[in-house]
């Protein structure tokens, strides 16, 4: 394991906590989101906590990750409870998109936002990642 591997560290949700987050966001949007589903990814360093809320279907056709990250240092409430705001809104903005008839989108890069008085950013992008695969499999012959 390398020095940046070390440094990664997943986040203080259990796998437990993340599937039923998952689950409850399935069933939320369910009536809403079509053939596609949610997926939860956490990912910490020493110094940010991040979290990915990933909305997709099967075959990655469409790819939206939706990524919130809080820097470590300053934080004032533990770094779970911050996890979980993060994935409080990331849910709030599901919401949004959805209410706009996905219309409503975040920067590519990362932009600052702030919530429930918790400062972090926000960054996601629409991807077909299928398209992707079979362009790389293409370029490989």
């Amino acid at each position: 394991m390398n020095l940046e591997d070390k440094k990664k560290i997943k986040s203080r949700l259990s796998g437990e906590e993340l599937e039923k987050l998952t689950q409850i966001l399935n069933l939320k949007y369910a009536h809403i989101s079509g053939e596609r589903f949610f997926t939860i990814e956490d990912e910490n360093s020493a110094d940010v906590i991040l979290m990915r809320v990933i909305l997709k279907n099967t075959k990655e056709s469409f790819y939206y990750p939706v990524e919130g990250r809080i820097k470590k240092d300053g934080l004032t409430i533990p770094a779970k409870e911050a996890a979980l705001c993060l994935i409080d809104y990331i849910d709030y903005y599901f919401d949004e998109f959805f209410q706009t008839k996905e219309e409503t989108t975040l920067p590519i890069d990362w932009h600052d936002f702030s919530y429930e008085g918790l400062s972090f950013q926000l960054r996601g992008q629409v991807i077909n990642r299928h398209s992707e695969k079979l362009a790389d499999g293409i370029l490989k012959h």
